[in-house]
C-alpha cells in the first residue's frame, strides 16, 4: 500500500503517543514501506508486549500504596 505523507505523519503520530522510541518508529516505517506486514505485526505486537508489562509493574506499585492506605488508615 502507498501511503501519502500525510498518512505516514499521522502513523508516525500514532507510534509516538503509543510511547514507541525514535528507533521503533524508524523500523515500524521501515517495515511499512516495504508492505512488510509480518514485521509491521511483530514490532508493534513486541511494543505492546512491553507496555503491558510496564502497565502490570505499576498495577502491582498500586496495589501496594493501596494496601498501605489500608493499614496507616487501620492503625
Amino acid at each position: 500500500m502507498i501511503y501519502t505523507e500525510k498518512d505516514r505523519d499521522s502513523i508516525i503520530m500514532n507510534l509516538k503517543d503509543a510511547g514507541c522510541d525514535e528507533t521503533e518508529i524508524r523500523e515500524i516505517m521501515d517495515a511499512v514501506d516495504r508492505n512488510d506486514r509480518e514485521t509491521v505485526k511483530k514490532l508493534v505486537e513486541r511494543h505492546r508486549e512491553v507496555l503491558l508489562r510496564r502497565f502490570n509493574e505499576s498495577k502491582k506499585c498500586i496495589d501496594c500504596i493501596d494496601y498501605f492506605t489500608y493499614r496507616y488508615k487501620k492503625a
